[in-house]
C-alpha cells in the first residue's frame, strides 16, 4: 500500500514487484488529481455572473465578493464608459447605479441582493433584470457598520417599466 503526502510516496507495506509500485503510485497520483480537481473546480451549480464596471469604483469590488460568497462564479471587466454598458443593455435611467452585471442572460444593475438575483433566475417573467438604483447605505457591498438606508429592488421589463421586486428597510 502506498501513501502519498504530496509529492512524498510513503510505503506503508513492502511491494511484491516494480509493476505493482508502479500501479500503485499511478493509482494514488489519480486520486490525488481528483481530491485537487474537486478542490479548485467550480462547483456545477455556481451561477456565472459578469460584472462590468468602472476601474476606479471600490464598492463593485465589495459587491462582487458578496455574490462569490453566496455562489456566484464572478468575472470582471473594467469599463471606464458604463454609459455605454447600461445603454447596450437598456438599463433605465432611473434605476442606473455604478455597475451592472449580465447573469445567465439578466440584466443585474447596482447592488442587488444574491438571495434577490436567485430569486429572479427561478422565476418565470416577462422583466429582463434587476435594479438597486444608487448606492444606497446598507446594501451589499454598501455596508457601513450597523447604518442602513431602506432600499428598493425593481424588476424591468425591456421597455423600461419598472415594479417592486423587493423591500428592504433601515
Amino acid at each position: 500500500m502506498i501513501i502519498t503526502v504530496g509529492a512524498i510516496v510513503f510505503l506503508s507495506q513492502p511491494m511484491a514487484s516494480a509493476d505493482n509500485a508502479a500501479h500503485s503510485i499511478s493509482q494514488s497520483s489519480k486520486a490525488i488529481t481528483n481530491v485537487q480537481n474537486s478542490v479548485q473546480a467550480p462547483s456545477p451549480m455556481a451561477i456565472k455572473a459578469t460584472v462590468y464596471r468602472d476601474p476606479n469604483c471600490g464598492c463593485c469590488e465589495a459587491w462582487m465578493e458578496h455574490l462569490r460568497s453566496n455562489g456566484f462564479q464572478v468575472s470582471e471587466v473594467q469599463q471606464p464608459d458604463m454609459g455605454v454598458v447600461k445603454q447596450k443593455h437598456s438599463v433605465p435611467s432611473e434605476l442606473q447605479s455604478c455597475h451592472t452585471a449580465i447573469i445567465n442572460g439578466a440584466v443585474i444593475e447596482g447592488h442587488v441582493p444574491a438571495d434577490d438575483i436567485k430569486r429572479f433566475l427561478s422565476e418565470k417573467s416577462d422583466a429582463v433584470g434587476l435594479a438597486v438604483p444608487g448606492m444606497p447605505i446598507g446594501s451589499p457591498g454598501m455596508e457601513d457598520g450597523e447604518a442602513q438606508e431602506p432600499f428598493t429592488v425593481y424588476s424591468f421589463d425591456p421597455q423600461g417599466n419598472a415594479e417592486v421586486f423587493n423591500q428592504y428597510s433601515s
